[in-house]
């Protein structure tokens, strides 16, 4: 994670209506002679307080900021683990530390927030029912509701269990992660445990974080029925005593291989079928790497469609003047699904041995073009990412840049240096308007001044008209050297009578 995003750790039971709007009140401290920042978080209904403790370095300091949590509604109901993001600006911290501490290996926070809603559910099994049906273990899939909402049990042969109270009797490889497959209301979107999957996920700044709880393989179709139940009323403390999720043994957050591609096409009715495959292939701590491990595979159908959506932010727009800038709506291609199906098949992630990039593979790293690979899927490890992209591309480096650095003491250092480059300025200026008085004051007034001037141009008038005078010559004083003159020179004029002829003399023969 970073310093910019903390990550609390819920895991949720959520009911389709949107409820009304829910605002989370922090307040973090970094108490004398402790590394960890503390934050405690408060719903703003109940006043209950959730403790957590961030690993970590960090100064005295305090924060208090007050966040909406967007949520999705659901078609009908929706068994979700989510992560609330709580933005924090503490630009202090180190990005790398800023992971929750998890008490022995799971999530040691697995408290349910409530949202209620009246619902159309088939909730036969709630309320302690005995029945075989209800006792019996689920299965791989259960479909909730048809083509909208479905639970997988996916066998974790590689999670260990977090267990507190060490009464399950479970060990080893004996849970399963829980997923809940659901088609939202508008039927735009497919959600896997509250995350949207497709459209095919976005990586803009980052894949989108996926948590999943671990159940005990006997959690059954009544414990599913009573979670739903329980998530419809309120929840009044956070000290673990409202926990709708039973048999949880804790959960991880998902390193993942996602993949979604086109399978089929009816340009008759416009109806495409899509396959997205599902595969943990770990987590912070643990690979999931055995061989026989499965993954999800969801069959999508739908029909392409336009969905126009704002460019500004919801808070914005709800401020902004629509009278004078109306809201500009850009197209989105979105589908509207029809039904959708899930199972559990062999995964199809290797672990590849991880090779020396050359020159050009660092290349496409540092402008982000190899996260998608060749084949279309999408390879998400945690450690190599955080909010602002993956780690070493000029998305990361930006994104560090403009929500990292301290830009309130750049701009300190900026306007002081601005500040003390116009002092200087002033100052010279003053000091040479002062000298410039002096030399007036020397002077005896302006009377003086305007006499002087007009004495200095008289002057210059005399001495221009003494170079006019006379003629210019090559050598002054000097009568014995003909010097050049400037003077046209003209001939005297022809005598009137003729000269007399005079015979030329004789040619001197040459002897030869």
């Amino acid at each position: 994670m970073n310093s910019r995003t903390n990550f609390l750790s819920l895991a949720t039971l959520s009911i389709c209506t949107p409820p009304p709007p829910l605002f989370y009140q922090c307040h973090m401290t970094s108490l004398k002679g402790r590394d960890s920042p503390h934050l405690t978080c408060s719903d703003g209904v109940s006043g209950a307080h959730i403790p957590l403790i961030l690993e970590g370095k960090a100064k005295k300091q305090s924060l208090y900021y007050q966040r909406r949590i967007p949520r999705f509604c659901r078609p009908s109901a929706s068994i979700i683990a989510i992560l609330v993001h709580a933005s924090s600006h503490l630009s202090n911290l180190n990005r790398a530390a800023m992971r929750f501490s998890y008490p022995s290996l799971g999530l040691s926070l697995l408290y349910i927030h409530i949202a209620s809603a009246s619902l159309d559910l088939p909730l036969y099994c709630s309320g302690g029912n005995d029945t075989d049906i209800c006792q019996a273990p689920l299965g791989a899939v259960t479909t909730v509701v048809q083509d909208s909402f479905y639970v997988a049990k996916l066998p974790c042969l590689d999670c260990p269990i977090n267990d507190q109270t060490r009464e399950s009797g479970y060990k080893g490889n004996q849970n399963s992660l829980f997923f809940n497959i659901s088609r939202t209301q508008n039927q735009k979107f497919i959600l896997l445990n509250d995350k949207v999957i497709f459209p095919p996920l976005s990586t803009s700044p980052h894949p989108p974080y996926i948590f999943a709880a671990q159940v005990a393989p006997s959690f059954t179709r009544a414990n599913l029925d009573d979670s739903i139940v329980c998530s419809q009323k309120a929840c009044r403390n956070w000290d673990g005593r409202c926990w709708c999720l039973e048999s949880s043994f804790g959960g991880f957050m998902l390193d993942y291989d996602y993949s979604a591609k086109q399978i089929d096409y009816n340009p008759n009715t416009w109806i495409e079928k899509w396959e997205i495959t599902f595969d943990a292939i770990g987590s912070h701590q643990f690979a999931f790497n055995r061989s026989d491990q499965l993954m999800l595979k969801i069959i999508v159908s739908g029909r392409q469609s336009r969905m126009y959506t704002s460019d500004k932010p919801a808070v914005e727009e709800a401020t902004r003047s629509s009278l004078f800038e109306p809201v500009e709506l850009t197209p989105e291609l979105s589908y509207d699904l029809l039904n959708a199906s899930v199972e559990l098949v062999s995964r199809s992630y290797t672990f590849p041995i991880h090779e020396p990039r050359t020159f050009w593979s660092k290349i496409r790293h540092f402008f982000g073009y190899d996260i998608i690979g060749k084949d279309g899927h999408i390879v998400y490890h945690n450690k190599e990412w955080d909010a602002y992209g993956q780690y070493g591309t000029l998305r990361n480096e930006v994104g560090k840049i403009v929500h990292d650095w301290p830009w309130d003491i750049v701009w300190i250092v900026i306007g002081s240096v601005l500040g003390a480059t116009l002092l200087l300025y002033g100052t010279y200026r003053l000091a040479l308007l002062a000298m410039q008085q002096r030399d007036l004051a020397r002077w005896d007034g302006m009377d003086a001044v305007w006499e002087r001037m007009r004495q200095e141009r008289n002057d210059g008038d005399e001495e221009g008209d003494g170079l006019l005078e006379g003629r210019y010559r090559d050598y002054a004083d000097d009568d014995t050297l003909t010097g050049h003159s400037d003077e046209v020179i003209v001939n005297k004029p022809l005598p009137a009578k003729p000269l007399p002829e005079k015979p030329l003399p004789a040619v001197p023969l040459i002897d030869a």
